[in-house]
């Protein structure tokens, strides 16, 4: 294991830093408090009850950092478990956490989740973080060192692969709603590869893109989809993650298993077959087959499903649904280059009409490859608006900013992001009660984040409002 700290202090941060550029997000300086040194010598294995969750773990090598900790159920103390360590694009690791607590309690997996890894990070700070959380992995936890995952959501995911790829041992990587240059996979690192996006997903493509000429990493490279939208994938879509980390640990013999145990990980998948998740679009069905004959072959016998993977790769029903969906692709990329064109062109009345009727036609739907593709134009959109939102408002460019916040208010409303930024933009123009207004909305739709209020200073102007301290003593910090 020190062998293993020893070289998480040689992360490659230019390989950081690269990678970094690709996070879809903006980059919002965060000031980075005074810390607190904790030698490595008196980060010792800590003790932790089966069934445990504790929220703030300090960090070895800095308290200011910390974790949250799920010890599953079936934990005795002194035997060593793996590790997921989860990157939450919020900072929120008690919400992936919770919900995959009870998979953790079956799979006999420990999750740890970063406080502190979120959006809009500045650079310096995400490679502290992901360092730190590596090595509080092993110096901190009962945790098999053969054993160490890393997974996360959206802007989560991509750091999730920054320390996959780093020469940090991690084993398996989980990327929900992201992907990853293929290019900066090494054979031999991470060990496989969970790529996950449901079907309305503004980055669906480019998980669904990511391909290997290598057939080593080609078999390794397990693509998932299920219908939903940009979020964190539901409990029983994801156990097929824990499933794939033991499968293919059993082959890379680091996890010893009985001829039993292998059988009984063959009929988890065969359970998931049965319970028809993937049976409403055959597309899925393919991508199912096709990672349990990946995690599986060599480990139990899957003749069977090779056999209904061949026969499902000729339908008539697989060649249609992706000749629909090609053309859905087509439409979708036509349809999102005339908004981007508007964007600038049309005022705010035209937006809000056009993202109406977009709502509108989403709801009503009744063609669920037609709402996914409505939903992730929408997506698409949001997140175009909010990247450039972001930059107007620190180029103070106030034209920009204030047409740019209408719009994502109207293009995405559910998201907490696009009141938050309002709010930031009514408190910059000093108009008091639309900033009180939107801050109260970014709450109602789950904006947690009220550190970053206090380290925002365009809200400074607020402060002496008691309306305002009140709101903010209501977010978490």
């Amino acid at each position: 294991m020190k062998s293993v700290i020893k070289t998480l202090g040689r992360i490659n941060i230019l390989l950081v830093f690269s990678l970094l550029l690709l996070i879809s997000c903006g980059n919002r300086e965060v000031k980075k408090e005074e810390t607190t040194p904790i030698t490595n010598e008196s980060a010792a294995p800590q003790k932790f009850a089966a069934g445990s969750l504790t929220e703030r773990i300090p960090c070895v090598e800095d308290a200011n950092i910390s974790f949250a900790l799920y010890m599953p159920s079936s934990y005795k103390e002194g035997e060593k478990l793996p590790v997921l360590i989860l990157f939450d694009p919020h900072g929120d690791p008690l919400f992936p956490i919770n919900m995959y607590k009870s998979l953790a309690d079956k799979h006999h997996f420990m999750l740890m989740g970063s406080n502190d890894s979120k959006n809009g990070n500045a650079k310096e700070l995400t490679a502290h973080i992901i360092q730190l959380m590596a090595k509080s992995a092993y110096a901190l936890l009962p945790v098999d060192s053969n054993r160490v995952y890393s997974g996360g959501f959206s802007g989560g995911g991509r750091i999730a692969a920054l320390l996959a790829f780093s020469p940090s041992g991690i084993q398996g990587l989980v990327t929900c709603g992201a992907a990853f240059p293929i290019y900066e996979w090494n054979q031999n690192i991470p060990s496989v590869v969970c790529a996950i996006a449901n079907d309305g997903d503004m980055n669906l493509p480019e998980i669904t893109n990511l391909k290997s000429n290598d057939p080593v990493k080609a078999g390794r490279l397990l693509t998932f989809r299920n219908k939903g939208k940009h979020e964190w994938p539901k409990a029983d879509f994801f156990e097929e993650v824990f499933l794939a980390f033991n499968a293919f640990a059993s082959r890379d013999k680091i996890l010893m298993l009985s001829s039993d145990e292998k059988k009984a990980l063959n009929n988890d998948y065969s359970s998931i077959d049965k319970s028809k998740i993937y049976d409403s679009n055959p597309i899925y069905k393919a991508y199912f087959y096709e990672r349990w004959i990946k995690a599986m072959d060599g480990v139990a016998n899957i003749d069977d499903i090779k056999k209904k993977y061949v026969a499902l790769k000729s339908s008539s029903a697989l060649q249609s649904a992706m000749n629909t969906e090609q053309q859905l692709i087509k439409e979708e990329t036509d349809i999102k280059e005339n908004y981007y064109k508007a964007m600038g062109s049309r005022d705010t009345v035209w937006w809000m009409n056009e993202m109406t009727k977009l709502s509108r036609s989403i709801s009503s739907s009744n063609d669920a490859l037609k709402k996914s593709q409505l939903e992730r134009i929408r997506g698409g959109l949001s997140l175009m608006c909010y990247m450039n939102l972001d930059k107007t408002l620190k180029a103070g460019a106030r034209d920009s900013y204030i047409y740019l916040s209408a719009l994502y208010r109207f293009i995405d409303p559910e998201n907490s992001e696009s009141w938050i930024l309002a709010s930031q933009v009514a408190a910059k123009e000093n108009k008091k009660e639309e900033c009180l207004n939107y801050l109260s909305q970014a709450i109602k739709t789950g904006f947690k984040e009220g550190s970053r209020i206090l380290n925002t200073p365009d809200f400074s102007s607020m402060s002496s409002d008691p309306r305002f301290q009140q709101l903010l003593n209501s977010i978490p910090r």
